[in-house]
């Protein structure tokens, strides 16, 4: 700290230069004067300060650092290993009709998840775990680990040394040794296994960290990987034993039903036998497919012979000397038109030949008859096309009344066989029931032998 001597100002009238004297060159300045002294006092105060506690000082000094050497001597390192498993929820990659039933409803997962952390943490799993390590003979669990250094067992260690170098008899065994060879309580070493298990879901996912504390990191590391192996091993097995019992009992039930099936089925076909009624089977309808037939059938013919009756009665209706070639269903026949056609070309014939050679000429004579005689195959074929009309009425009359005669006879066929089919689909229906029954538990059963391997 600098110590500053302010002068005081001049008063008034006197000129501030005139009240200075001039000091001896050699002397130091009072400023510089007191901030010498200022800093030794301090810095010897501090000093002083120091030895007048230096008893206290040590003893503290002393004491902090026995406190760290004891901490650091007595601190056991401890190693955590971690796994990392994903637990998927059974419903979600379930194979339907597979692994499990059908998610038809919803369900929350988180006491799956919940029951699936408590597993990893029990005593069943923990126990195979421990079998599988052989924790009896793991030094840190059966008792002859060397426990861990501090400043007595350094102590203790120093005086064996020097009683061993003075002293000429040999030390005797070490007993816990002996406690190794024996075959400890497996209860105590699964309870001692599961202290040091830990559990923690990875918030937000369907991971799991599994935790395995120990004082060695490598045995730390195979605890932790076994039991999640062991977990995942555990569930297969479960699944496994749950789908092979499934099994066995599918295969009774396929060996049952299969048996009923047979049964039923056989006794339908001995119904058809005795009632002598194959069409029972929708497959075999012949009498249904008929009636059908014959419904469609006669509905045409009635058209049909609608159609013809209309067109015989305009015939009929048509007063006699009425020319042919003027009804128009004459007129429309194909034989009709060519008929008339070909009378056309004659007649054109026979006007060249008169125009060129006169009605004396044998070619117009030749001409006239060629034309007389396709007169006559035209007059001819208009009366086949009456003819006809009158023929195909009848014919649909016949045809109609001979389908319709079928087809009462098909329906007195069709109500028989409705009679004879009452006792019939039931047997059926049961026998398609059984067969249903068969094939789901057979198609199951192959899905589990496939979901087993």
């Amino acid at each position: 700290m600098n110590d500053r001597i302010v002068q005081p100002a001049a008063k008034d009238g006197v000129a501030s230069g005139s009240t200075s004297t001039p000091a001896h060159s050699g002397a130091p300045r009072q400023g510089g004067h007191s901030y010498t002294i200022d800093s030794e006092i301090h810095l010897l105060d501090r000093i002083a300060v120091l030895y007048r506690y230096r008893i206290i000082a040590t003893t503290v000094f002393i004491l902090t650092t026995l406190g760290v050497m004891i901490q650091g001597y007595t601190t056991v390192q401890m190693y955590r290993a971690q796994a990392r498993l994903q637990i998927e929820n059974e419903r979600s990659t379930a194979i339907p009709g597979v692994t499990t039933a059908e998610n038809t409803y919803y369900e929350d997962p988180e006491p799956y998840y919940q029951t699936q952390y408590k597993i990893l943490q029990g005593r069943d799993l923990i126990r195979k775990v421990v079998q599988k390590l052989h924790l009896e003979n793991v030094p840190e669990f059966n008792g002859t680990a060397p426990p861990p250094p501090t400043p007595m067992t350094l102590v203790r260690d120093l005086q064996r040394r020097l009683f061993s170098l003075i002293s000429s008899s040999s030390v005797p065994a070490d007993v816990e040794q002996a406690g190794a060879e024996e075959a400890p309580d497996e209860s105590s070493f699964v309870s001692a296994f599961a202290g040091r298990v830990d559990v923690q879901q990875v918030r937000g996912s369907r991971l799991v960290d599994v935790f395995f504390v120990s004082r060695d990191p490598q045995f730390a590391a195979l605890a932790a990987n076994a039991l999640a192996e062991e977990y995942v091993q555990q569930n297969l097995e479960v699944k496994l034993g749950t789908t092979q019992s499934m099994i066995e009992f599918l295969d009774k039930e396929v060996a049952h039903q299969q048996k009923k099936v047979e049964d039923t089925e056989r006794a339908l076909a001995d119904y058809r036998d005795k009632q002598n009624a194959m069409s029972l089977d929708d497959k075999q309808n012949i009498v249904i497919s008929r009636l059908n037939a014959l419904n469609d059938s006669v509905t045409k013919a009635k058209t049909a012979r609608v159609q013809r009756e209309s067109i015989y009665n305009q015939v009929k209706a048509i007063p006699p000397g009425t020319s042919l070639d003027s009804i128009a269903v004459v007129s429309q026949n194909i034989a009709v038109q060519n008929a008339k056609t070909k009378r056309d070309d004659a007649l054109r014939e026979r006007q060249k030949e008169a125009e060129k050679h006169g009605e004396k000429h044998p070619d117009y004579i030749k001409a006239d008859g060629a034309l007389k005689e396709a007169q006559r195959l035209y007059d001819l074929e208009m009366q086949r096309a009456l003819t006809t009309v009158q023929q195909e009425y009848q014919s649909a009359v016949i045809e109609e009344s001979t389908l319709t005669r079928a087809l009462e006879g098909a329906k007195a066929d069709a109500q028989d066989l409705g009679h004879k089919s009452v006792n019939y689909n039931v047997m059926e229906r049961e026998a398609k029931s059984n067969r249903q029954v068969y094939e789901s538990l057979l198609q199951r059963e192959n899905e589990l032998r496939v979901a087993a391997n």
